[in-house]
């Protein structure tokens, strides 16, 4: 674990001090608490920022599985095949 210092006007002094306080926490965890805070508001304005296709190619899930490349347009038909198989309708 490292050890930061830094120089804090009183304007910041008084903000940590309300952290602090409302958190009924010491110094130190009042600061994790708002960089964590702060690191998730980015990360969610980070996410906002970025497309769908862009998430779910991160995430993986785009190239997980192999299917027909016209799948987004004959989908109903090959569910109904399905369907169709499994409770042995024709």
């Amino acid at each position: 674990m490292e050890t930061f210092s830094f120089r804090c006007d009183d304007k910041s002094k008084k903000e940590l001090d309300f952290i602090k306080a409302s958190l009924n926490s010491n110094q130190s965890q009042a600061i994790k608490d708002a960089i964590h805070a702060f690191y998730v508001i980015l990360k969610t304005q980070e996410q906002e920022q970025r497309s769908p296709q862009e998430i779910l190619k991160e995430s993986g899930f785009i190239g997980s599985f192999e299917a027909k490349k016209d799948l987004s347009i004959t989908y109903k038909q090959h569910i109904a095949k399905g369907l169709r198989a499994k409770h042995d309708v024709n």
